[in-house]
């Protein structure tokens, strides 16, 4: 899986993998050997920096790595994509989120094709992210490394960005509009939520307008949405309880590179989804801590 084919995986084949968000022992979760290699990472994760990834360059058991990647990129088996010169080029990633810091040593400013700030607090000459949250996030998805010679790389180095910040959840309706209409314009094959808005449970996720609207995108785009951090069960944000919408969970490493003391992250929100529909929710997980 990975941006250049458009991150599709059967609704089945998901289904298979969900259980793991209900049960701890996530390790016990087997996943056919068929499956794993549509997947770009360790069993059911995949090689997008969604909802972030765990920083543990001190911890003993990375100390004496070789790698030329943070050993956390390896968890999502972010070397054979650098093998194959899959980079991310030619595609554009629209980034809604609380900004981006222009000077960041891992994004260049001419990889940032728009900006638009919908609290009209800052514009493309002096864009603003007082959070730091989308630059982090923006760095993820694809900075360079080149602040730490290419050891905390982004997951795809030589994506373009569309950057939308919002502020509100009326700013975050805003920016899906936007990308309604100018989604095509500006070729954005990706669009990344990592953020959340609680939903009505006594209603259908088609009731709530910012999930009605991203999963109308979803018919375009690729869209991909954290699924929260609300801990418990049935905890789902809006937009990630959109069916379409590829909604990322938080996997734990346990501050190890092995695969199989893996966990669920307790600060992650998981499924099913809140709605009426109790739709099967994360999709996939990703590293959190």
């Amino acid at each position: 899986m990975k941006i250049d084919r458009k991150i599709i995986v059967s609704r089945e084949k998901i289904q298979n993998i969900t259980a793991a968000q209900y049960y701890p022992q996530s390790n016990n979760i087997q996943i056919d050997d068929t499956f794993r290699p549509n997947i770009i990472g360790k069993k059911y994760i995949v090689p997008k920096p969604l909802n972030g990834y765990c920083i543990v360059e001190d911890s003993s058991d990375y100390k004496n790595s070789e790698s030329k990647i943070n050993p956390n990129l390896s968890t999502v088996n972010l070397q054979p994509a650098i093998d194959l010169n899959i980079t991310g080029k030619d595609v554009v990633v629209a980034v809604v989120d609380s900004g981006i810091i222009y000077n960041h040593p891992d994004i260049d400013k001419d990889r940032i094709i728009f900006y638009k700030d919908f609290s009209s607090e800052s514009d493309q000459n002096n864009p603003k992210d007082i959070l730091g949250h989308g630059t982090y996030v923006s760095s993820i998805i694809g900075g360079t490394g080149k602040a730490s010679n290419g050891y905390n790389r982004g997951i795809a180095p030589n994506v373009k960005f569309v950057i939308l910040r919002i502020t509100s959840v009326s700013e975050i309706i805003k920016a899906l509009e936007w990308l309604k209409e100018n989604g095509e314009k500006y070729n954005i094959k990706v669009i990344n939520l990592s953020i959340g808005v609680d939903t009505d449970p006594k209603k259908s996720w088609a009731d709530d307008t910012i999930a009605k609207l991203a999963n109308d995108l979803a018919q375009k785009f690729t869209v991909v949405a954290a699924a929260g951090n609300d801990q418990t069960y049935e905890t789902i944000d809006s937009p990630g309880v959109a069916p379409d919408l590829i909604t990322v969970g938080g996997d734990d490493s346990q501050n190890t590179p092995n695969i199989d003391d893996d966990e669920i992250y307790i600060g992650a929100s998981k499924g099913p989804t809140p709605t009426l529909e109790k739709l099967d929710k994360p999709d996939v997980i990703a590293p959190a801590k």
